[in-house]
């Protein structure tokens, strides 16, 4: 189901597909990219949704507060 935890994710796995389990802490929509916080058990991983595909996209946009996802995709480094 999950290959790492939320608060496991390092430097190391950057540019590998990884997946992780949690609930959405926080939610932004900034122009073009939806914002997710996700809090797993032993930390916060934020992740970033592209408008393309349209169905990820659409599924970001329905998430609440405690919602729950499990989440696939290429681990990136934030921009400076």
């Amino acid at each position: 189901m999950r290959t790492h935890y939320c608060g496991s994710l390092t430097e190391a796995q950057i540019d590998q597909t990884v997946t992780i389990c949690g609930c959405v802490h926080h939610r932004r929509d900034p122009v073009g990219v939806i914002f997710l916080d996700v809090r797993g058990r032993d930390g916060l991983v934020q992740v970033g949704i592209d408008p393309d595909p349209q169905v990820a996209c659409a599924t970001a946009d329905q998430a609440r507060s405690d919602s729950v996802f499990n989440l696939t995709g290429r681990l990136r480094r934030r921009p400076d």
